[in-house]
């Protein structure tokens, strides 16, 4: 079972690297010299030794004849012999410094590859997908766990390299003496079985470290963003605590698993000079043939131990490092290869114009997973150049319903239509593109304001700019910036008021110029002097646009046409502000409930 978890690691490993299976075929082409390259480094390293030995057999004569043959006197093989051997091994060492740069090369290339497709995996996956897997895992699988399957491909290509070196110092030991080397293969057995139980172990630990780095990204993500709601609901020594607590399990995980890989390499060697001593009584002891064998056989054997022992602990220590990175090759494999049911449709009617008449729910509900029904059985008409409001109280389905108008999730049942044509068969890109949206929780990117209002468009001019920033009452607040619209606005819009986020937002809408557009409670965390500015700023630039308003404070719905009360996910009541405030209903006690909250202060 272990095994065939790991071939299945493996394949998984190749296909995460398709784009550069070019790249791969090359290393592992290149491994695979590296090894037979060696065979010569052995035989040239045997031969010199054979003429330095007296009686060392063919290895003497031949060293003669390639002197006399080069012009050399006898007396200078043994020279020759070592000249050759030194060449054979700095065409070695010159191999392997290859091999290393090609890997780095590989490394970086194919990490990138892999972190562009999961970006793009993450861009092409829906809401539920969003829903079920935290930013922290997303951003340490493109961070972390990415290069960690790249590196579990080098380990590869490692593991390859050291089983043909292998191949080449057993075939080269049975042409020099086989019974030795069927000696030397039984002594090997304990290390086989050591290297494969430690293997076992080593994966424990693997995942073990694997958890609790990602419980600690986790939390570090929290409490790094959530540093102002710590400090003031006074929680800070509680939050140290546990980030303690997280930072040293994490921590002591992964040096454990470095601790325990580096032990590794120390023991396999003293095994095998507990093989080395053995294989040297029982060549002069005369047990494995009636004379003892050849002092001259004995050493070039040694020579050949003594490289197959390193070669041995390496082939080890990466294939463990190999078996211990496929847990990374497991988890990101879930982001790579995302279920249907996490994967957006994309493709779909590119409807230009995108709305000439109305869009209209009929019928529409939604549940999310085993939650209870968001929507149920919902109707609703928007007619272009409408502006519509919806409210209700806290859970009644507002955000649901935005959610659905911008394709984040698909009706349980019945259908929405924009002109007659299912929002469904729309392809995202032209709905996104027609809708524009303005929430309190927009995120802004920690760019220069410039960017920020271009963000959404597709073409950009300065002229544009800052038209958009005059229009939504941006410009004058800009103007007195010393660096103007090259001011960098911080994470999250971080160095600018609620009103100016908002402004920005609005600015970025203009130019982007959507047939629709959304307003998710956009003023709701205003006070009440900015959410007037802004409102009137909203009704300046929309008198010609399609506006859906979901509002918290119902008084800024007084121009609406038409305002859909929601609540337990149902429309309870629809019609304009007086209509509805004359049926005394469920609206007419949210706005009493309003006034009564502000203490009599006027709508």
């Amino acid at each position: 079972m272990r095994i065939n978890n790991a071939l299945r690691s493996l394949r998984r490993t190749f296909e995460m690297t398709r784009e550069s299976r070019g790249a791969t075929l090359g290393m592992l082409f290149l491994r695979t010299a590296i090894a037979l390259w060696d065979a010569v480094l052995y035989s040239v390293v045997l031969v010199a030794l054979a003429g330095l030995i007296k009686g060392g057999g063919g290895g003497e004569g031949l060293l003669t004849r390639a002197a006399v043959y080069l012009g050399l006197s006898p007396q200078d093989a043994p020279v020759l012999g070592i000249m050759g051997a030194l060449t054979a091994l700095i065409m070695r060492d010159i191999l392997d410094m290859l091999a290393l740069v090609c890997e780095t090369r590989y490394l970086v290339s194919a990490a990138t590859k892999l972190r562009v497709k999961l970006l793009g995996n993450f861009y092409g996956a829906n809401q539920a997908f969003l829903d079920d897997n935290k930013s922290s895992d997303r951003y340490q699988v493109l961070v972390r766990e990415a290069r960690d399957v790249i590196q579990a491909m080098i380990f590869f290509f490692q593991v390859v390299g050291y089983t043909a070196n292998l191949v080449v110092i057993f075939v080269m030991m049975l042409m020099m003496n086989s019974p030795l080397t069927a000696v030397l293969a039984a002594c090997l057995l304990p290390i086989g079985l050591f290297k494969y139980f430690y293997t076992i172990y080593l994966k424990r630990i693997s995942d073990r470290s694997l958890e609790t780095r990602t419980d600690f990204w986790r939390k570090m993500k929290d409490y790094a963003s959530g540093i102002k709601q710590i400090k003031l609901a006074g929680r800070f020594r509680r939050v140290r605590q546990t980030f303690v607590s997280a930072a040293y399990d994490s921590e002591y995980m992964m040096q454990k698993e470095k601790l325990m890989r580096r032990w590794e390499t120390p023991v396999i060697e003293i095994m095998g000079l507990f093989i080395i001593g053995l294989i040297i009584m029982v060549s002069r002891t005369g047990l494995v043939s009636p004379a003892p064998v050849m002092l001259s056989t004995i050493i070039g054997f040694l020579v050949l131990l003594n490289r197959l022992i390193p070669v041995l602990s390496r082939l080890g220590v990466s294939a463990s490092a190999m078996i211990q990175s496929f847990v990374a090759v497991e988890y990101v494999y879930r982001f790579f290869r995302l279920p249907a049911r996490y994967r957006e449709q994309q493709e779909g009617l590119d409807k230009t114009p995108f709305l000439e008449r109305s869009i209209r729910l009929e019928q529409v509900s939604l549940d999310y997973g085993d939650r209870s029904r968001a929507l149920d059985r919902v109707n609703l008409v928007v007619h272009k150049g409408e502006k519509i409001g919806i409210v209700g109280p806290s859970g009644a389905g507002k955000s649901s319903l935005v959610h659905l108008l911008l394709g984040l999730y698909q009706p349980s049942q019945g259908r929405i239509l924009v002109d007659e044509v299912e929002l469904s068969q729309i392809a995202k890109a032209c709905l996104w593109r027609n809708i524009g949206l303005v929430s309190q929780d927009i995120y802004l990117f920690d760019l220069t304001i410039r960017e920020v209002i271009c963000f959404a468009a597709d073409q950009c001019s300065p002229e544009a700019v800052e038209d958009a920033a005059r229009r939504a009452n941006l410009a004058r607040f800009v103007a007195g910036l010393p660096q103007g619209y090259e001011t960098v606005v911080g994470e999250k819009g971080a160095k600018l008021s609620g009103g100016e986020r908002q402004r920005l937002i609005i600015s970025q809408i203009l130019l982007k110029d959507p047939a629709l557009i959304i307003l998710d409670e956009a003023t709701s965390a205003l006070d009440s002097a900015t959410e007037q500015e802004i409102m009137r700023t909203i009704e300046a630039v929309s008198r010609d646009k399609t506006i859906i308003m979901i509002a918290h404070r119902l008084a800024t719905l007084k121009g609406v046409d038409r305002i859909y009360v929601l609540d337990q996910g149902a429309v309870k009541e629809e019609g304009a502000w007086e209509e509805l405030l004359a049926k005394q209903g469920l609206f007419w006690e949210l706005v009493q409930h309003q006034r009564m909250s502000r203490q009599g202060q006027p709508d």
